[in-house]
């Protein structure tokens, strides 16, 4: 019968405890009630064993009820936290796609780029006195040209000069 029996430690004391759980969760809850009391002495450190005993099983008690009820704050913020963590994490994946987008552009329009340097600098430098190829005709101010569909039949207006 004493293999029934697993000792642990809560505050100052060490209890025997027995339960037809497994020995891992008999621990595991006398670690949580060991962190309960240590989180009541941390914050009055003044008060007695017994009563941050007694002050830890109340908030104990209030907890577990909250929790039945479905009124627990506590629940609610985690997972109102947990959705925004959520969304948080979404937005920065489609920050991190937007900015892979963005690189992919930029590395495109530099290759373009150093193709057109390229193409420049290959070019034939040009001459001082070249002219632009208009057909020989001299380029006319913007009130001249055309202007309506009988222009289109009687020809193009040559100008003076």
């Amino acid at each position: 019968m004493a293999d029934d029996f697993i000792t642990v430690k809560v505050g100052s004391m060490y209890y025997r405890v027995t339960g037809g759980a497994d020995p891992a969760y008999v621990q595991k809850v006398a670690q949580q009630a060991n962190d309960l009391l240590a989180e009541i002495k941390s914050r009055h450190p003044g008060l007695s064993d017994l009563a941050a005993s007694v002050l830890a099983l109340l908030n104990s008690i209030d907890r577990g009820w909250k929790l039945e009820s479905g009124d627990c704050d506590a629940d609610q913020d985690l997972q109102a936290k947990q959705a925004a963590l959520d969304q948080a994490q979404a937005e920065i994946l489609h920050l991190r796609e937007q900015v892979w987008d963005i690189k992919k552009d930029a590395l495109y329009y530099r290759n373009l780029c150093e193709m057109y340097e390229e193409r420049l600098n290959s070019m034939p430098p040009k001459t001082a006195n070249s002219t632009p190829k208009t057909g020989g005709d001299k380029l006319r101010p913007l009130d001249l040209m055309q202007t309506s569909f009988e222009d289109l039949t009687s020809g193009p207006i040559k100008t003076k000069d």
